[in-house]
């Protein structure tokens, strides 16, 4: 049966489990299995590039975060900021203002130091959360690709749960899934031509 859509990936998951008492935790079996590849997926497909106007020292982060890529100043030539823990940042720009150089992350938002002089824009490339299943016709890119891996990992949390004999086969075939899946993704990012280095 091709697994498509939340739907069909429901009725996959309830003919496996066969325990019709299992029915209604099914969606959280789904969303428990979004939030493990949240942790643990950092694929092409949730890269995102978002551009703002930084006009003080903290900017909330988007709101579909999961972990930083790059963060620049959209100046001429583009600037870079490089990252420092939040203690660090305190001590060494506490109170100052002029060209960002440095940012940290703390409390959902960025903090920047020194804290801009002017008005900016910076870019932030991040990894994005997976868009949530709801509603039956609902799918994502991660389904379309992998029905597989979003199959097993609700398996596995099912197994989790209700202690089924089966969840450790489960679980194996998640982490084979998903070793698959993160193979994938590292040929589809370096596919092409091999890197060669030149001297100038």
């Amino acid at each position: 049966m091709a697994i498509t859509t939340l739907a069909e990936l429901r009725l996959a998951i309830g003919s496996r489990l066969k325990r019709a008492d299992a029915a209604p935790s099914i969606p959280d079996y789904i969303r428990g299995a979004e939030d493990l590849f949240n942790r643990e997926l950092r694929f092409r497909e949730m890269e995102q590039r978002s551009t703002a106007s930084l006009t003080s020292e903290y900017l909330a982060v988007p709101t579909d975060f999961l972990q930083v890529r790059n963060v620049q100043l959209n100046t001429s030539p583009k600037r870079a900021l490089s990252f420092v823990t939040p203690e660090y940042m305190d001590i060494r720009w506490g109170g100052r203002t002029g060209l960002p150089q440095q940012f940290t992350i703390i409390n959902g938002s960025f903090q920047f130091g020194p804290a801009p002089d002017g008005t900016y824009t910076v870019e932030i490339d991040y990894y994005k959360e997976l868009t949530p299943l709801a509603a039956d016709d609902d799918t994502n890119w991660l389904l379309d690709r992998h029905p597989m891996l979003y199959l097993y990992g609700a398996l596995a949390m099912a197994g989790d749960d209700t202690g089924d004999p089966r969840g450790a086969q489960w679980a194996q075939l998640l982490a084979q899934h998903m070793e698959s899946a993160k193979r994938a993704d590292t040929r589809g990012r370096w596919s092409g031509s091999v890197l060669q280095m030149k001297v100038a």
